[in-house]
């Protein structure tokens, strides 16, 4: 552990290899999997699908849509948590992500389209779905990004994020070797935290949103912001 570097600099725009989006076969399918046994593994299931619980609290029948849904455990796992959940729908870049995601959620439907392009903006949707993604745009372009989805969402936009730090680091390398995951996914959860923001940086850039917001610590790495 002590080899893992430390690194506290914001990068947000250094490319993962799941940034590309031609990636796809066994090495895609292992990662996939392995993210969703992460996701589980770091609160970021729970903590998600209890944020989207609150914000669909009283709203009766909901539907539900994640950007950028990688391999679609987070979206089946917060549909299966809303009671009223009537639809749940995935958007992905890489079309072999979801067709993956599309074989192992099949409650959920799925979709391939260019979440980075300039003015996108989701279906319209009750709740939205943002995790481990808004560290690709640039601090000045998130506000803007945030207010164009709320846009088409009705109740609540749950984001959650990495909290950059040294000890989350180490952490997530001495997971990643107990359960033996791929270099793929020890890489790219390195990367991931490198790129993530500190709470006081984070709270910086959502500054300039004109509507409520949150920011919570739900565990000592991950931040949740509910819109």
């Amino acid at each position: 552990l002590a080899l893992v570097p430390v690194v506290l600099v914001h990068l947000p725009l250094v490319a993962e290899a799941l940034d590309d989006l031609s990636l796809g076969g066994e090495r895609l399918h292992r990662t996939l999997a392995e993210l969703g046994t992460l996701n589980r593994w770091l609160g970021n299931t729970r903590a998600v699908t209890r944020a989207a619980s609150r914000g669909a609290a009283g709203h009766g029948p909901v539907s539900v849509v994640e950007l950028a849904c990688g391999g679609g455990d987070l979206l089946g796992a917060t549909g299966r948590a809303l009671p009223a959940c009537t639809a749940v729908h995935g958007i992905d870049g890489n079309p072999h992500t979801v067709a993956w995601a599309a074989l192992h959620v099949p409650e959920a439907t799925f979709s391939v389209e260019d979440v980075t392009a300039p003015d996108y903006s989701v279906p319209e949707c009750d709740v939205l779905i943002i995790s481990h993604f808004l560290y690709h745009l640039s601090d000045a372009d998130v506000p803007a990004f945030l207010a164009r989805q709320q846009a088409r969402v009705r109740c609540a936009i749950v984001v959650s994020e990495l909290i950059r730090s040294p000890w989350a680091q180490r952490g997530f390398a001495a997971l990643a070797w107990a359960l033996g995951v791929s270099e793929l996914t020890r890489q790219d959860g390195l990367l991931a935290i490198q790129r993530a923001w500190t709470i006081s940086e984070l709270r910086q850039t959502l500054e300039p949103l004109k509507t409520p917001w949150t920011l919570s610590r739900t565990d000592p790495f991950r931040l949740i912001v509910a819109i």
